[in-house]
C-alpha cells in the first residue's frame, strides 16, 4: 500500500530535469570562468610591474676580522627594487653559509640603475671555493650568482 502512494504521486519529467542539469553545469561554467578570468588578470597586472633586476658581479674580501661581498646589481624593472637580504650559500645552493650581518639598510635601487655596494658577512667564506650568492627584496623576488672566493 505504501508503494500505491508513490505511484499516485507525480515527478519532474525527463526534459525539465535534463534542462535542470544543463543549467546547473552552464551556471558551473561561468563560474569557473569568472574566477579564471580575474585571477589571470591578476597576475598579468603583478607581472608589468614585476621586479627584475640580475646581479652582475660579486667580489669576496677581508678588512682585519671583517668578512665582505661587494656587490654589483642591475635593476631592469620598471619600478624601484628594495634589497632586504644578501645570503651566500654553498655551491649546490642548498647549505647557508653567511648573511648580511650589519644593520646597515641595504639598498634601494632605482629603475634602470646599476649599483655597486658592500654587505658584512656574518661569517668568513673559503679562498678559492664557490658559492652562490642570493639577493632578496621586499616583495621576495630573488636573484642568484655564482662566485668563487
Amino acid at each position: 500500500m505504501h508503494f500505491k502512494t508513490l505511484k499516485n504521486k507525480k515527478a519532474v519529467s525527463p526534459i525539465i530535469a535534463t534542462l535542470l542539469l544543463i543549467l546547473i553545469a552552464v551556471a558551473a561554467g561561468v563560474i569557473i570562468y569568472v574566477w579564471t578570468t580575474s585571477y589571470i588578470g591578476t597576475q598579468i597586472g603583478t607581472a608589468g610591474g614585476q621586479e627584475t633586476f640580475i646581479i652582475t658581479n660579486v667580489k669576496y674580501y677581508v678588512v682585519s676580522t671583517s668578512y665582505y661581498v661587494n656587490v654589483t646589481i642591475i635593476n631592469q624593472g620598471a619600478s624601484a627594487i628594495n634589497i632586504t637580504s644578501v645570503k651566500v650559500y654553498d655551491s649546490s645552493y642548498s647549505t647557508l653559509i653567511a648573511y648580511n650581518y650589519s644593520a646597515t639598510k641595504l639598498p634601494v635601487i632605482a629603475s634602470g640603475d646599476t649599483l655597486t655596494f658592500n654587505v658584512k658577512l656574518s661569517g668568513p667564506l673559503q679562498k678559492g671555493t664557490s658559492y652562490v650568492l642570493e639577493a632578496r627584496t621586499v616583495k621576495g623576488n630573488t636573484a642568484v650568482y655564482r662566485f668563487t672566493a
